[in-house]
């Protein structure tokens, strides 16, 4: 208590001078107008500054359920995507009632939570595994657009091979003339891949899409890859091969989707049974 009273003791102008400041601010709040208008101004933009820091500090410890959420709503946007897709094709075909039939895909969110991507069988991890659903060959996107094919899966995780590995090859079209070829990469710069085994005579122009095609199980069809670059194309045993700028930056993306295709197994089924068909019958002769 002696230290207080020394503490008030010692300091008593000052407290006297601080409670006669906010004597003479009331009486001026109360009494004029004009001086409360600009009281009230200035303590609104005070008050507004440091709700604001404290709004960015909230928003930073929120920043991963912030971020997962929005992994999770591209995911359904994707699938609505998708069904929205499937909408159109079938009104194309003049088919009404298969419109109405929900798309065969579905999008799991998933976090990127290790990456290699500066050598040529460059690899990502993440946090979904076969708990999840998750299995091998199955396509992931990021924002929309493809990103890479699965290689292996743990319980709670999964390596991704992206684009940009060597390994990956995958059915793609030009929008612009529907010319099938393969999307593989061939090492070296990692914004872009080469469309490869297109007729000599297709000569895509610089900025066609490249989607995905439907002759995989992998991606489903139209999902951009990238678009034809300015490059010049290559010539290789009868075959035109094009420069492709990638659409997604590798060193920024943080959260992925992976694709299940409800079909994956029917349509794996039949691929094989009739490879081995034509083996058999080749074996045969």
């Amino acid at each position: 208590m002696k230290i207080l009273f020394d503490f008030l003791i010692k300091h008593i102008a000052t407290i006297v001078f601080i409670i006669l400041e906010m004597v003479a601010v009331a009486l001026l709040y109360n009494r004029n107008d004009f001086s409360r208008t600009v009281i009230a101004r200035h303590s609104l933009t005070v008050q507004s500054y440091f709700a604001a820091i404290g709004s960015d500090i909230a928003d930073y410890f929120y920043l991963k359920q912030t971020n997962r959420q929005l992994a999770e709503d591209n995911a359904r946007l994707n699938e609505e995507l998708a069904s929205l897709r499937a909408v159109f094709d079938s009104l194309q075909c003049d088919s009404v009632v298969s419109a109405l039939t929900p798309a065969n895909v579905e999008y799991t969110p998933a976090r990127i939570i290790f990456q290699s991507i500066n050598g040529t069988r460059n690899y990502v991890i993440i946090d979904r595994g076969s708990a999840d659903g998750i299995t091998v060959d199955m396509g992931v996107v990021a924002n929309g657009c493809a990103y890479g094919v699965v290689g292996s899966v743990a319980p709670h995780y999964a390596v991704v091979l992206p684009l940009i590995n060597t390994n990956v090859q995958v059915s793609a079209k030009i929008m612009s003339n529907k010319q099938l070829g393969l999307i593989a990469w061939e090492g070296g710069r990692k914004d872009c891949v080469t469309l490869n085994e297109l007729p000599t005579h297709v000569h895509p122009k610089p900025g066609d899409s490249i989607f995905t095609s439907s002759f995989s199980s992998i991606f489903p069809e139209n999902v951009l890859i990238g678009r034809v670059s300015k490059d010049k194309n290559k010539h290789v045993e009868g075959f035109n091969h094009i420069i492709v700028n990638l659409a997604i930056d590798y060193g920024t993306v943080r959260y992925v989707a992976v694709i299940r295709n409800r079909n994956k197994e029917e349509y794996n089924g039949l691929v094989q049974e009739m490879e081995s068909e034509i083996a058999n019958a080749e074996d045969s002769k």
